[in-house]
């Protein structure tokens, strides 16, 4: 899971504490959150200050580029709007993409989505009868 957010985005705040949540609810299940914080680099003192008040103990990062090259680069469909989250399987393709703040229900959901498929890809290549624990 991709989410790209600012600091100076209501929604995007608003979103944090449900995206963190899902990343700890969903850990141990190799469910990957990467977070990419649009403010300009001149801001990085309170952006690293509001990834520690809310816990966040991973990488993150914070873009580089214009915003112009950033989008463009990142996905054509993406028209720069905050926060926008994209949704990977374990073979790269997205899955899911969507702009606005999801809540941690909405989270759940795609993640469940792309995890239940998944499940359902590897149960047909098993050639031996198997059974999920």
């Amino acid at each position: 899971m991709v989410n790209i957010w600012a600091t100076h985005c209501p929604p995007c705040v608003a979103e944090f504490p449900d995206l963190i949540k899902l990343r700890r609810n969903y850990k141990d299940l190799d469910v990957a959150l990467v977070l990419i914080c649009v403010d300009p680099e001149s801001n990085v003192g309170p952006v690293r200050q509001f990834l520690a008040d809310q816990g966040v103990d991973f990488p993150t990062y914070i873009r580089s580029d214009t915003d112009r090259i950033f989008i463009q680069t990142f996905d054509a469909r993406w028209k720069g709007r905050l926060p926008a989250t994209w949704i990977f399987d374990a073979d790269g393709t997205v899955r899911h993409f969507w702009v606005g703040r999801g809540s941690y229900e909405f989270l759940e959901s795609k993640v469940e989505d792309v995890i239940d498929k998944g499940m359902a890809n590897i149960d047909s290549r098993l050639d031996v009868p198997h059974t999920h624990l």
